[in-house]
């Protein structure tokens, strides 16, 4: 059974009627009341380790988890994550043990702008899974590896967009933003829940992808208002895990724990 699943039983199971909950009121469990209040106990369980995934010749431009162009997003992910590190996507069993991906471009100038067979199926994996992840891509430059994404998502690529692209909707994406994001060439790609657009969209089975078609966008000299909160809101998305089992069956026994007659 999985982890939600446990918790809706257990939801299921505290069904009680009128006259049991005037007897609880009446004749509190000090138990389940200490083991309720123990939560606050609890240390705060924020993602620990986010993993750059570089393609066989990944681009310099991005530099992540370096500084470089993008110094200002780097600091934003490190504030959000105990530990950044880098390595291949053409290595499937690098994504073990992350709580959160960041796949970077090809380098298309050095790398021919195509990925392997291997990062194909990591990618693959990482879209029709539930890990939190941010994958970018880019413009007509790019336009290879860009149809590449699109046909893995059952879309197509649409093209660049320069200037001011509008917020659509509302999601943990476009809190506190009112207005546009400053783009840079972007490219994009039809499918999934727009945020910015067909700039940057949400996929995944849980909506935990951010496909992002322009790494300029978090540059040093575009992150600034809205681009800003934009790019905090990413990395505060990223690092949100899923409940843990541990902690999902913590609830479970709170809410199923019985009071002895």
């Amino acid at each position: 059974m999985s982890n939600s699943g446990l918790l809706a039983l257990c939801l299921r199971e505290v069904q009680i009627d009128a006259s049991e909950t005037i007897k609880v009121m009446k004749s509190p469990n000090w138990s389940a009341m200490l083991f309720a209040a123990s939560f606050l106990l609890l240390p705060n369980l924020s993602a620990a380790t986010l993993k750059i995934l570089n393609p066989a010749d990944g681009y310099n431009g991005l530099n992540l988890p370096s500084n470089g162009d993008v110094s200002t997003f780097a600091s934003i992910l490190g504030n959000d994550f105990d530990t950044i590190v880098s390595g291949s996507l053409g290595d499937p069993s690098y994504l073990s043990g992350a709580d959160a991906l960041i796949v970077n471009l090809v380098d298309i100038d050095n790398a021919g702008g195509s990925f392997s067979a291997v990062e194909i199926a990591t990618l693959t994996g990482i879209f029709s899974g539930t890990t939190r992840a941010l994958v970018f891509f880019e413009n007509d430059y790019w336009t290879g590896t860009n149809n590449v994404l699109a046909g893995l998502l059952g879309g197509s690529y649409l093209g660049q967009i320069t200037g001011l692209v509008s917020i659509i909707g509302s999601s943990a994406l476009s809190t506190g933003i009112t207005g546009s994001i400053n783009t840079a060439a972007a490219g994009q790609i039809s499918g999934g829940e727009q945020v910015v657009g067909s700039v940057l969209t949400l996929r995944g089975p849980e909506s935990n992808v951010i496909l992002l078609g322009d790494v300029n966008m978090f540059d040093n000299v575009r992150i600034t208002g809205n681009n800003l909160l934009l790019a905090q809101n990413v990395s505060s998305f990223l690092a949100v895990p899923e409940p843990s089992a541990a902690m999902l069956l913590l609830v479970a026994g709170g809410l199923c724990f019985r009071r002895r007659r």
